[in-house]
């Protein structure tokens, strides 16, 4: 019991040096169980032996004052495991106490210093060189207990623009988490009033990227047929990690409505879930929750053969290992495979320079088609349990890509149930019952790409909105979806809504209450603007009831900026575009919805309000917003045959000739008609100018030759034919003898002189 506390340098100037190093030995020769942890407890460190999950563990507050990068990593041997917490691997009982990082100190004139890396064990090379997990939290692996306490970090970036790197490794149970619990680590003593949930809040805020990001199996034997469970998570829970000691459901059991804020002792005692609000927050950088795929992110495509709108410079995104194992999911929510309960808190994923990246995993080498690859932001808890999963997942989801080219990229991965989500409660292979409620809110700055996997399956769909993608489970699902685009939707075979009434009408009963907004075209979205809407006849876009309890709305610049395809189902009908879209159709509006600032774009910038009326029609319920009236298109002229215009009635002799020498292009009218760019009475003009004694004698018959042919007594009136208009130009040329001024084709002209 105590306080933990690490400091870096009191110096407040800039200085040299190496940094602080700690060399860590375990038993000499014997690399199996070498651990490294900062906090109290230890490997199997528990006593009395095994005790009780609600018994005092170890506790006391964890304050890290770092002026550099704070790296946890795993070895790559058996249990070499590596935490920030109280507990450690198979430490069971209560463990708290609030963890605190903090880069920021504000006497320092450095500024914000450092990166944090969490990753875990990886690059083994025998098959059991496994469980050497990362873990920010309290528990551990197999550490069960009711742990609780709030993380607080705020960091900045490494010297790569890193500013937290979340990886799991390659061999089994190498998992990467920043919250309390761990994989196996259940929090509860029994059901009813002896379970409990894992409390607190999560809080991270730096400047660089963060990266989210699960690992896939090495195998040292390809006919090994292993899950791994290589998942990376921030949030509390993990991979069957209960809030009781068994699958027993206890519905009822919510967490407190106020009484007792998350992270404070007796907050989770008798809940059946676990709860605490989320924040995660990049400065400059990106936000990526990505599962497994050890394939280059430049590599993948989306359902419809379209790349990936994600840049990976630094490499961070491939995950770890052979491309082998299952249950290799990634998720920003509480919760995790086979862990049901009522797990609750807000959920917010902020890049307020960058882009926000949820993808789902590759297909790997495994014998079950069913992978769970599953990257998620949202509560959740997979296949929670076999035979009666459960639970009620409550709170906001706010999903901002806030910079000029900040994509927001939801796609799924290639394998059955390796899904894309926004939106509480992941992929289900089996009926699910519990009721899941919040606003979600996506901002993009720039575009939404949201699509299936490269692979026509029937479980790895993109998804914005609660429940399986698939409509599996029987509970109520309510809550708006609002999102705002700066440019352009790129929507294939995905949903929009918390249910596909085109996969199953009758769960139509099973929402409320909810509208559904869509603006694209945010940053110019009045008539004429660029932003898109794109979809396919594989999309579908929902609100509550089908359409019946909610509102769904589309907003785009103006009727040219209308791409959904025929076929796209709208709450209980599919779209089409007969008559055309723009032609006064009964389900178009004009209405002006909000509009994205020139820079510095916020949450408060893309605020429905909503703007426009919503009239039924027959085209089903749903309306179109447009900004304004497209621009109309400019019609191509219909090319006419130039007739020759009569003689003029000053004597001109024609202009034929004059068109089509093959220099009258490249031929300014002086040059073509006056030979040396003068005009005038020739003979006294060059005299009174002293031309003529610079004036060569092959200049002087080439001139004389010009003045030859047909003739006009005072001048000459010259026709130009402009094409652009379809009409003639003319002008004269006065004041020379007729005889000076050419009106036959330049013999010469075909020289090039």
């Amino acid at each position: 019991d105590g306080r933990v506390r690490f400091t870096g340098s009191d110096y407040t100037g800039s200085w040299g040096g190496t940094g602080a190093t700690a060399t860590y030995e375990s038993i000499k020769g014997n690399k199996l169980y070498s651990y490294v942890q900062l906090g109290h407890g230890g490997f199997d460190a528990d006593g009395p032996n095994d005790k009780a999950a609600n018994q005092p563990g170890n506790s006391g507050d964890i304050l890290i004052h770092a002026a550099g990068d704070i790296r946890f990593q795993g070895g790559a041997s058996h249990y070499n495991y590596a935490q920030l917490g109280h507990g450690g691997y198979a430490n069971k009982g209560a463990h708290s106490g609030d963890i605190v990082i903090d880069h920021i100190d504000p006497g320092n004139p450095l500024g914000e210093v450092g990166g944090l890396h969490f990753i875990a064990g990886h690059g083994g090379h025998r098959q059991y060189d496994y469980r050497s997990y990362v873990q920010l939290g309290h528990g551990g692996l197999d550490a069960d207990g009711n742990h609780f306490g709030n993380i607080f970090i705020r960091g900045t970036q490494d010297a790569n623009g890193i500013g937290l790197l979340l990886k799991a490794g390659d061999r089994n149970d190498a998992y990467a988490q920043v919250g309390h619990g761990g994989t196996y680590a259940r929090s509860g003593t029994g059901n009813g009033a002896d379970t409990f949930g894992m409390n607190g809040d999560i809080d991270i805020e730096v400047s660089g990227h963060i990266a989210i990001v699960s690992g896939t199996l090495t195998k040292d034997n390809p006919a090994y047929d292993e899950d791994a469970r290589l998942s990376a998570t921030i949030g509390h829970g993990g991979y069957d990690a209960d809030p009781a000691n068994n699958n027993t459901v206890n519905i009822d059991r919510l967490p407190p409505a106020g009484a007792l804020g998350a992270g404070t002792a007796g907050a989770g005692d008798g809940v059946w879930g676990h709860f605490g609000n989320i924040s995660l927050v990049s400065h400059s950088g990106d936000i990526s929750v990505m599962a497994a795929s050890n394939v280059p992110v430049a590599n993948r495509l989306d359902y419809d053969g379209n790349a990936l709108q994600i840049t990976d410079s630094l490499g961070i995104l491939e995950s770890f290992g052979g491309g082998g194992g299952r249950i290799h999911y990634a998720q920003v929510g509480h919760g995790g495979y086979s862990t049901g309960g009522n797990h609750q808190g807000d959920i917010t994923v902020v890049a307020e320079d960058g882009g926000v990246n949820v993808v789902g995993g590759m297909y790997t080498a495994d014998l079950s088609s069913g992978q769970l690859h599953y990257a998620q932001i949202g509560h959740g808890s997979s296949n929670a349990n076999t035979s009666t999963p459960a639970g009620h997942y409550v709170g906001d989801i706010k999903v901002h890509g806030l910079g000029a080219d900040g994509n927001v990229v939801v796609v799924a991965g290639e394998a059955s149930t390796n899904t894309a989500q926004i939106g509480h409660g992941p992929p289900h292979n089996d009926t699910i019952y519990g009721d899941f409620s919040g606003d979600i809110s996506v901002i993009a700055g720039n575009n939404l790409q949201l699509n299936s996997g490269n692979a026509d399956l029937a479980t790895n769909w993109g998804k914005i909105g609660h429940g399986d993608v698939r409509n599996v489970g029987s509970g109520l699902i309510n809550g708006d979806i609002h999102i705002s685009i700066g440019n352009s939707l790129h929507m294939g075979r995905a949903i929009i809504g918390h249910l596909d009434y085109k996969l199953s009408a009758s769960d139509i009963f099973r929402s409320n209450y909810g509208d559904t907004f869509i603006a694209v075209g945010r940053n110019n979205p009045y008539a004429g603007g660029p932003g898109e809407f794109h979809t396919t006849n594989l999309s579908v876009i929902t609100s509550a009831s089908g359409g019946v309890l909610g509102e769904t709305r589309l907003y785009m610049p103006d009727s040219s900026s209308n791409f959904i395809a025929d076929g796209t189902f709208l709450n209980s009908t599919g779209y089409t575009r007969s008559p055309a879209p723009g032609s006064g159709r009964a389900d178009e509006q004009i209405a002006m919805e909000h509009v994205f600032p020139a820079s510095g774009l916020t949450a408060a910038d893309a605020v429905f309000t909503p703007e426009g009326t919503y009239p039924s029609h027959g085209f089903g319920p749903y309306n179109v917003y447009y900004g304004g009236e497209a621009p109309p298109e400019p019609e191509v002229p219909t090319p006419t045959t130039p007739t020759t215009p009569p003689p003029s009635s000053s004597g001109d002799s024609g202009f034929g000739d004059f068109f089509f020498t093959s220099a009258f292009d490249s031929q300014d009218r002086d040059k073509r008609f006056l030979g040396d760019g003068l005009t005038g009475a020739d003979d006294a003009l060059y005299g009174k100018l002293g031309l003529h004694d610079d004036d060569g004698e092959e200049d002087e018959k080439r001139r004389r030759k010009r003045a030859q042919g047909r003739q006009a007594p005072l001048g000459a009136t010259y026709y130009v034919y402009d094409p652009g208009t379809n009409r003639y130009s003319s002008y004269r040329v006065f004041g020379v003898p007729s005889g000076t001024i050419a009106t036959v084709p330049d013999p010469e002209g075909s020289s090039g002189q």
